[in-house]
C-alpha cells in the first residue's frame, strides 16, 4: 500500500535496537575471544560481562522485531529504552568497566549514583500506568477520501495519583499495511476521564481493523519508556468513492429499455400504463375507446397508453485483474458500479435491483431503495476483494442463471473484450437474444458515462 494514497505505513527498522544488539554481541564475543575480564577481575566480572552482553542482545533483537512487525509488541507490559536512555546506559557501562579495570572507587560511586535515576524513572512510570483504561469511539462506515475523527478516552481510576504525559498509540491496519496514530494526554487527574482525538483520511476502500492500543510514558526523566497494551479492538468499513453518472448514461439506459415494443398482458413492471385520454383518430384501435368519457363528451375518446420503461436490473460486477498492475482499473470499476447502483435505486420506480460482486467470493445483494438498504449494498462493495482466479465461464454461468424476461442484465467488467467474445461464441447462444449490456472500465468507455470526481 502506498503511503501517499492511503496514509498507511509499515514499521520502520529500529536503529537503537540494532546498535544495542551489536554492542551486546560485541561484549560477549570480546570476552570469549580474549578472557579480558576473567584474567584481570576473576570469574564474577567474567560472567557479569556475559549477562550484560546477552541481555543487551536480547533486548535489541526484541526492539528490531517489534519495529518491523508492530502488532507483535502491542499487548501486555512493555519496556523500551529511548535514545536518551540508551546513551545513558552506555555511559554507565563505560563507568562500570573503567572502575573494574582501574580499581577506581570514584568511578564506581558515579556509576552507583547514575543507577538511582534510571531505576526511579522505571518505577514511577510503572506506578502511573496502573489503573488506566482506554476506550475508543469511531464510526462504523466512512467513504474513501472522507476525513473522520476517532476519539480516545483515557480513564485514570487511581484515588490519589495523577497520570502525567501519557502517549496513547492506536493501531489501524488492513491487509497491506499498518498505521500508528497517537494522542498525547498531558495530565489525567485521579478518578477522571480525558478525551483525545485524531483525524484520519483513508483513500482505499476495504475493511480496517483498529487495535490493540498501547499507553506509554517516559515521565519523569525520559530515560525509560514503560507501557501497557490493551486489547481494545474495532472495525471500520471504507466505501468506494461515489462519483457522478453523466446524462449520456441515462440516455443509453433509456434507449436500451425501448427494446420492449409489444404489449405484455401478464402482470408485472412491463404492463402498459394509461397515460392520457384523447379524441379518436382514424386508425385507432376501437378496443381502446373509453365509453364513459365518450358518453360524457358526446365524442369518441380513446385511451392512450405509455409503456412502463422501468425494468428490474441485474448488475454483475466482475472485479478481475489479469495482474497486480490492473488493480487501479478494478478499483475504478467498483467506483463506477457503486455510483451506478445508487443512481438506479434513487431514480427507478417500483423496480428491484440485484447486484452480484464477483471477486474472490461472490457477494449478492437484492433490494429496493429503502431504509438501511443502501448501507448494506455499500458494505458489500467495501468487502469485495479483487481476484485473478475467476474465469470468464463463471460470469457466463451467472448470466445464464439470471436471464429472465422482466430483467435487464448489465455486466461491468475489466475484461470486456473477452466477455463479448465468449457471448458471441456457440457456448452462449441463448444469451445473444437476451437483453445483456457489457460495459468495460477503459477510459474510452467510461469518460462519457461517468465522472470520477467525488460527490
Amino acid at each position: 500500500m502506498k503511503p501517499p494514497t492511503s496514509a498507511i505505513v509499515t514499521g520502520k527498522h529500529s536503529v537503537v535496537g540494532t546498535v544495542t544488539m551489536l554492542v551486546g554481541l560485541g561484549f560477549v564475543l570480546f570476552e570469549l575471544l580474549t578472557n579480558f575480564m576473567l584474567n584481570r577481575q576473576g570469574w564474577v566480572s567474567h560472567w557479569l560481562i556475559f549477562v550484560v552482553g546477552t541481555s543487551l542482545s536480547i533486548w535489541g533483537l526484541k526492539e528490531i522485531i517489534t519495529s518491523l512487525w508492530p502488532w507483535l509488541g502491542q499487548r501486555g507490559r512493555r519496556f523500551r529504552l529511548p535514545v536518551e536512555g540508551a546513551l545513558y546506559l552506555v555511559i554507565m557501562i563505560v563507568l562500570l568497566i573503567g572502575s573494574l579495570i582501574g580499581h577506581s572507587n570514584t568511578l564506581m560511586m558515579v556509576f552507583a549514583l547514575m543507577i538511582g535515576p534510571l531505576i526511579m524513572n522505571g518505577n514511577v512510570a510503572f506506578v502511573m500506568l496502573r489503573g488506566l483504561d482506554v476506550s475508543r469511539e469511531l464510526p462504523n462506515r466512512v467513504m474513501a477520501g472522507e476525513p473522520f475523527t476517532v476519539t480516545l478516552l483515557l480513564e485514570n481510576s487511581k484515588r490519589f495519583l495523577s497520570a502525567w504525559v501519557m502517549v496513547v498509540r492506536d493501531m489501524v491496519r488492513n491487509e497491506q499495511g499498518a498505521l500508528r496514530p497517537e494522542v498525547i494526554f498531558m495530565r489525567i487527574p485521579p478518578r477522571s476521564i480525558q478525551r483525545g482525538h485524531y483525524e484520519m483520511r483513508l483513500h482505499e476502500r476495504g475493511e480496517y481493523e483498529f487495535g490493540p492500543i498501547t499507553v506509554d510514558t517516559r515521565f519523569p526523566l525520559g530515560l525509560i519508556e514503560r507501557g501497557v497494551g490493551l486489547a481494545v479492538t474495532g472495525k471500520l468499513l471504507v466505501y468506494p468513492r461515489v462519483g457522478h453518472m453523466l446524462p449520456r448514461w441515462r440516455r443509453n439506459l433509456a434507449s436500451a429499455m425501448e427494446l420492449v415494443t409489444q404489449v405484455r398482458p401478464k402482470p408485472g413492471p412491463f404492463n402498459d400504463e394509461m397515460h392520457n385520454i384523447r379524441e379518436y383518430r382514424t386508425g385507432d384501435d376501437p378496443r381502446m375507446i373509453h365509453w364513459r368519457t365518450t358518453a360524457r363528451m358526446s365524442e369518441l375518446m380513446v385511451k392512450e397508453f405509455r409503456e412502463n420503461r422501468d425494468r428490474n436490473l441485474q448488475v454483475v460486477v466482475d472485479v478481475h485483474m489479469a495482474s497486480p498492475r490492473q488493480e487501479p482499473q478494478a478499483e475504478l470499476l467498483l467506483r463506477f458500479a457503486v455510483t451506478l447502483c445508487l443512481d438506479q435505486l434513487r431514480s427507478s420506480r417500483d423496480t428491484t435491483l440485484n447486484v452480484q460482486l464477483v471477486g474472490e467470493e461472490i457477494l449478492d445483494w437484492f433490494g429496493e431503495f429503502s431504509e438501511g438498504q443502501p448501507e448494506q449494498l455499500l458494505d458489500q462493495f467495501a468487502r469485495v476483494k479483487v481476484t485473478m482466479r475467476q474465469p470468464v465461464s463463471r460470469i457466463i454461468e451467472l448470466l445464464q442463471s439470471h436471464r429472465q424476461s422482466d430483467r435487464r442484465l448489465l455486466v461491468l467488467t475489466t475484461r470486456a473484450p473477452e466477455l463479448r467474445a465468449a457471448l458471441a461464441s456457440g457456448n452462449a447462444l441463448e444469451l445473444q437474444s437476451g437483453d445483456v449490456q457489457i460495459v468495460g472500465c477503459t477510459a474510452d468507455e467510461l469518460e462519457l458515462l461517468y465522472d470520477d470526481s467525488p460527490v
